[in-house]
């Protein structure tokens, strides 16, 4: 039977009991955690080591996991960005926050994450690429003091490098205050072109027609590849994915650096996958295979008790728990009709009785 724990009551066992003392889990008392979530576009929760990937393509985001939590069995909200991005921003369905189409513009009587933490002092800063989000007139940028589209110089998209750039950068001024960090990378979404060593990384000799980086077009269709292609697609893919882990790892070095990894939650996750041939398809069509909606979501909490670091929480978790996680971490109300929950509340659920 699955099993559901409410941080509230979990506070008021660990303030009552004695085998649950409140410095147990002293970290839940203070409201003035920094938050930080690092969304890579279009990545598959089956092609990380720290999901069963036999390839080593997240060194960074294994490591991670294994002073955090793992959440298993993460769905996501939608197959494509917009709307899944919402949800993890609002907390909301697609049908509820109505940011589902290619121009539709994110509701501003909607309350976000950023303007959540925004309302209680925080300062509040995104970064990232990806037109749906950071472009003109998409209704993202409410709550953010500072919301930049990292633009690209030469190619179809920055490079991940340059926007943890511009985000360390903003680091560097904050003095301790405590932010609401946001930073959105497209790297391992389509075109696939990684910088080497990570091109060359997982190649496996491929010498056919498809040099240079990597698009679908209607030129050339999936009947018209090789199984030598695929792999050679497949190859670039992973390639993409361990360059944005990377980028990953440097960030967390930075939050290190400054003194502020300690009392900082951070959230690696997806918006959503991508098919790579799975049932036919070989981008992030309109399909609702797993592909698509299993995505990774791995939570560093603030000072977690030794014994949930390294846990896996098997119990369905989605993009929409993560507003009302923040809110459960800094003690913000939120709408009772959120249909997420906490995962905080999860991962301590966890904890033997």
């Amino acid at each position: 039977m699955r099993r559901t724990v409410h941080l509230s009551f979990l506070l008021l066992a660990a303030a009552c009991g004695p085998d649950g003392p409140r410095e147990r889990h002293a970290a839940l008392e203070r409201d003035r955690f920094s938050v930080v979530f690092f969304l890579v576009d279009t990545v598959r929760a089956d092609h990380l080591g720290c999901y069963g990937y036999e390839r080593d393509t997240s060194p960074r985001l294994d490591a991670f996991a294994a002073e955090g939590v793992r959440f298993a069995n993460c769905l996501a909200q939608s197959t494509w960005t917009k709307p899944s991005t919402a949800s993890i921003h609002t907390g909301l369905y697609p049908s509820r926050h109505g940011a589902n189409q290619v121009f539709s513009v994110l509701d501003g009587s909607l309350t976000t994450v950023a303007e959540l933490l925004s309302e209680r002092g925080y300062r509040t800063a995104g970064f990232g690429f990806n037109v749906y989000i950071f472009g003109d007139d998409t209704g993202f940028e409410q709550g953010f003091d500072t919301f930049v589209s990292v633009e690209p110089e030469g190619r179809a998209y920055p490079r991940g490098e340059r926007i943890v750039d511009a985000a360390i950068g903003w680091l560097e001024e904050q003095g301790g205050e405590p932010f609401f960090l946001y930073l959105h990378l497209f790297d391992p979404h389509m075109p696939y072109g990684p910088p080497e060593p990570y091109r060359g990384r997982f190649d496996r000799g491929y010498s056919g027609e498809l040099q240079g980086d990597f698009s679908m077009s209607p030129e050339l269709t999936p009947d018209a590849l090789s199984a030598e292609d695929w792999r050679h697609v497949e190859d670039l893919y992973d390639g993409e994915i361990a360059y944005a882990d990377a980028q990953f790892g440097r960030l967390l070095d930075a939050l290190k650096r400054f003194g502020v990894a300690d009392d900082t939650l951070v959230v690696f996750v997806s918006d959503h996958g991508e098919e790579l041939f799975d049932h036919g398809g070989w981008s992030h069509t309109p399909t609702m295979f797993q592909e698509l909606l299993h995505v990774p979501l791995v939570c560093r909490f603030p000072n977690l008790p030794a014994e949930l670091r390294g846990a896996t929480v098997e119990d369905l978790a989605q993009q929409v728990d993560l507003l009302p996680t923040v809110a459960d971490l800094v003690g913000a109300e939120v709408d009772a009709t959120l249909p997420g929950g906490s995962l905080l509340a999860k991962a301590l659920g966890a904890l033997p009785a």
